[in-house]
């Protein structure tokens, strides 16, 4: 993302990239069925900076969850603006 948009308290711009949590593990467990890439080899290619390409054996299906609100375990309830108008779209919030 453009380095700008870093200093902004909320950005919703975005080139389509997605954080990852946990990059090492995820890596781990979509090359499992690889045996020649274990988290080892994988944390030292991130380490290395070096790009490489590495076909998956398997396809993975990826799902996004797009919120406004949440509930945090201390008892705060968070809202955000939403960008999308996806909010209106459905039933599901009403029914509760």
């Amino acid at each position: 993302p453009l380095k700008s948009l870093f200093g902004k308290a909320v950005r919703f711009e975005s080139h389509g990239c997605v954080r990852t949590h946990n990059v090492d593990r995820l890596a781990a467990w979509v090359l499992d069925n690889n045996p020649s890439w274990n988290l080892g080899r994988i944390q030292s290619m991130k380490t290395s900076r070096v790009q490489e390409n590495v076909p998956s054996r398997q396809t993975i299906g990826v799902y996004f969850t797009y919120i406004s609100a949440w509930g945090t375990p201390d008892g705060l309830i968070h809202f955000r603006p939403d960008i999308y108008n996806l909010d209106t779209r459905g039933t599901f919030a009403s029914n509760y």
